[in-house]
């Protein structure tokens, strides 16, 4: 391994105000199973915005090349504060969660990342903030982040929601011209094929880059 992508599924460490510090470490802890008191105590937490993370990041000297995304829970939080787990923002909110997601990619992050799959909880069993965004706050940060040379990432929701999910997806690469990155799940179709085929077909052939990464296998759970 000589490269490692940081923050996908919407859940980083930064932007962050110094009291929402914690939160964002059991958010991490919720979702990734890292524990809390290893992210407290091991980082420096010397940052808020995402530029002054990836500086701390960089005098650590890693090894390896190292990249990030800026998450949509964290950047959520910083706006909105704890309204962000259950509401909806408001105008002026997504116009500031815009601001803020493209300045966090020109100060670095190389993309944003968000997620939509409702297993991903906070410690008291919310949805971490952004699992429900809107079509309107989601194009408007995608068009900040196109516009400032980033990527997209996100974790969607299969099922019945797939389609929607879908077209989400493709409002947001038409609004940002930049290239999407999904987590792809197996979902089965027809013919053989995934559910995910003719939609990404369609999307390609209309000039639209978007990938989906997936397990090579199913996952057993015990």
């Amino acid at each position: 391994v000589t490269t490692a992508l940081m923050g996908n599924c919407g859940v980083t460490f930064a932007p962050v105000r110094d009291k929402d510090k914690e939160i964002l470490a059991e958010m991490m802890e919720s979702v990734e199973d890292i524990p809390r008191q290893a992210i407290m105590t091991g980082l420096p937490w010397n940052w808020n915005s995402y530029g002054e993370y990836l500086n701390s990041v960089e005098q650590l000297n890693p090894v390896i090349n190292l990249a990030g995304l800026v998450g949509h829970a964290a950047a959520r939080f910083y706006v909105m504060g704890d309204r962000a787990v259950e509401e909806q923002p408001n105008d002026n909110e997504i116009s500031e969660l815009a601001k803020l997601i493209g300045t966090s990619v020109r100060e670095g992050a190389v993309g944003f990342s968000t997620n939509r799959l409702k297993v991903h909880v906070m410690p008291d069993g919310r949805p971490i903030p952004g699992t429900f965004a809107t079509e309107d706050e989601l194009v408007a940060i995608s068009k900040a982040v196109g516009t400032e040379g980033g990527i997209l990432q996100s974790v969607i929701q299969g099922g019945e929601q797939l389609p929607a999910e879908l077209e989400l997806i493709k409002k947001q690469l038409v609004a940002s011209q930049t290239r999407f990155l999904f987590s792809a799940p197996w979902e089965p179709g027809k013919d053989g094929l995934s559910a995910y085929q003719t939609a990404i077909d369609d999307m390609k052939a209309s000039g639209l880059d978007i990938n989906g990464t997936t397990q090579p296998r199913a996952c057993l759970l015990y």
